[in-house]
């Protein structure tokens, strides 16, 4: 994008928001609920107190956190 031409830009840029952000202002939530399962594996693997803390003591489900974002 930053070698093309400004309009040519906004038009790449335009498309690749389309693509990647309409999922997650649709009227399903599977996207999001994909993207909050991945994010409690990650805390899972690089940090499991902190994954006791959130999903277990605090039960606390994947979307509660991702969803205000």
């Amino acid at each position: 994008m930053l070698l093309a031409p400004e309009e040519d830009a906004f038009w790449i840029f335009t498309s690749m928001m389309d693509a990647h952000l309409r999922p997650y202002f649709s009227a399903s939530t599977i996207q999001t609920e994909v993207d909050a399962a991945l994010l409690s594996k990650a805390i899972e693997v690089n940090d499991v107190v902190l994954h006791k803390k959130i999903y277990v003591t605090l039960q606390m489900s994947p979307t509660d956190i991702t969803r205000p974002w």
